[in-house]
């Protein structure tokens, strides 16, 4: 009878260690993407106070110190995915004068581009642009198949 006890209760620290183990792993990964969301936004958040401060040195009057990415996503995918991929696009602007900057060159930088990430291939068309010391650049990015992403 002490042996069927003991083999029991091997049982339930086995199943509970298995258990605790995928629980944990699914945890851990979520805990990792965050992660490197956060990195990233660290090193952008970096760059931008570079560029603001050479720019401090030349005393301009408005200077773009922060360009932000709003995605409305038409389909699946991950709008945090785009968001991300088009940030080094507006990073361009960081430092430079508002009253430099044309309109029409930041909205076709940003316009009809297909954007391709890790799993998808989307196809951006711009919204709107407001050109600001806080930029903003609203997107809508629609997911196209990679057959119709492939140019002629």
């Amino acid at each position: 009878m002490n042996r069927y006890r003991l083999a029991t209760l091997l049982l339930g620290f086995v199943l509970g260690a298995a258990f605790m183990h995928a629980f944990s792993a699914s945890r851990i990964e979520q805990l990792l993407i965050e992660n490197e969301r956060l990195v990233h936004s660290i090193q952008e958040t970096e760059a931008s106070l570079e560029n603001l401060r050479s720019s401090l040195g030349r005393r301009p009057r408005h200077v773009v110190e922060e360009v932000l990415i709003s995605c409305e996503l038409v389909g699946a995918g991950d709008r945090t995915e785009v968001e991300k991929a088009l940030r080094p696009l507006g990073a361009r602007f960081i430092g430079r004068e508002v009253s430099e900057l044309d309109p029409a060159l930041v909205h076709d930088i940003f316009h009809e581009r297909l954007l391709e990430t890790k799993e998808h291939t989307y196809n951006i068309q711009v919204v709107s642009i407001v050109l600001a010391s806080r930029t903003l650049v609203n997107v809508r990015a629609r997911e196209v198949k990679k057959a119709e992403a492939s140019w002629p």
